[in-house]
């Protein structure tokens, strides 16, 4: 090529019609691009026709919905629209999500989004949270958290972990899960039943003779009283000679058998039974634990107890995802002697694991609206 051509005459050397000139490249290029498209529309039109609708899908479904990935008009009733709650309704029963200056519910489809995965339709983002719950501003993060408070309110019992951790107990020392076994769920914990977790140390025994007779639990004073009469009715006509014992302990006095001395050694003896039983308060038997109801006082009326299944009920809180710390780690429970006071653990025990790069810390971890 000559040196020192200006670039008027080196354009002019250029063919302005190149473009439009066949190239072998050019036209294999165009000829892939028609075959690829042309196959796609094949594959598309055939599993139209077989039924598949998973391509349509924007990804895959949660755990939850599985039984229907492969049947999309069973929730999105509208070709290619979005599913209306009313679908959702058909299958979960819930309260409208009404409330945090809103007058209308937001919709089931506004927090919960669909494909995106197979574990997240419940987990909601803490932005859509705060979109709504303006008074929750404050608390963006789990890392700003308050502490949490309850109230467990008068349980009308009385009762100690810390006596009940003690080493020295006669029974050996018990641990956590003598008396808190996990429910089917795994989530919480099975009641707590006298003849499963109390009676092992509380036996309910009143009389040194008949060490084999133990009063019912959950008897009120009354029907307690007949129970007692009726044990030592039984226990006499299994053994005449008991009738003839001597001592301040023998269930009935010395001497020859007579109707009426059995009844007035019957009522003495229920008599000192109860006594054992139900002592002055705090003194044992059953008010080592229990209480006087109030409206019942002059009748010595046991209180029903009232223990909180759940002390939390606005949150969600699983024993199973933890079942791998120890009790003592979040609970302090070696110091808690009075059943009133609570003993949740302090979050900043919780934010120990639930933080970035840790455990999940976001809002709908804890507080799950349809729970």
């Amino acid at each position: 090529m000559p040196k020192n051509l200006k670039t008027k005459e080196l354009a002019q050397r250029i063919d302005p019609g190149y473009f439009a000139r066949s190239h072998p490249m050019r036209r294999w290029r165009r000829i892939a691009n028609l075959v690829a498209l042309g196959a796609a529309l094949v594959w598309v039109l055939g599993l139209t026709a077989a039924g598949e609708e998973r391509m349509f899908a924007a990804g895959p479904v949660s755990v939850r919905h599985l039984q229907w990935e492969n049947d999309c008009t069973a929730c999105h009733t509208a070709e290619f629209g979005s599913v209306q709650d009313g679908t959702c309704l058909v299958c979960h029963e819930v309260p409208a999500h009404t409330g945090a200056g809103r007058e209308e519910d937001p919709g089931c489809t506004s927090c919960h989004r669909e494909h995106r995965g197979r574990l997240t339709l419940a987990i909601v983002a803490d932005s859509q949270c705060n979109a709504c719950h303006e008074e929750h501003d404050d608390i963006t993060l789990f890392s700003n958290h308050p502490d949490v408070e309850a109230d467990q309110g008068d349980q009308q019992l009385l009762f100690s972990h810390a006596a009940h951790l003690n080493p020295e107990l006669k029974e050996g020392p018990l641990d956590c899960a003598a008396c808190h076994v996990p429910d089917r769920s795994g989530r919480s914990f099975a009641p707590i039943e006298h003849e499963a977790h109390c009676a092992r140390c509380h036996a309910l025994g009143y009389d040194v003779d008949l060490r084999q007779l133990r009063a019912p639990h959950g008897l009120q004073p009354r029907d307690l009283q007949k129970h007692l009469a009726a044990a030592y009715v039984e226990a006499l006509r299994a053994d005449a000679t008991l009738r003839e014992r001597s001592g301040k302990r023998s269930p009935v006095p010395r001497g020859p058998f007579e109707p009426p001395e059995w009844t007035e050694a019957l009522n003495t003896r229920t008599a000192a039974a109860l006594r054992v039983l139900l002592p002055p308060a705090g003194a044992g038997g059953c008010l080592l634990c229990h209480v006087v109801a109030d409206d019942e006082a002059a009748a010595r009326g046991i209180a029903q107890p009232a223990i909180p299944t759940d002390l939390q009920p606005e949150s969600w809180f699983d024993h199973a995802a933890h079942r791998f710390q120890k009790c003592s780690s979040c609970h302090d429970m070696a110091s808690n002697r009075d059943a009133a006071e609570v003993v949740l653990p302090s979050l900043a025990s919780c934010k120990n694991c639930h933080k970035p790069g840790g455990a999940r810390d976001s809002c709908s971890t804890c507080h799950h609206f349809h729970r």
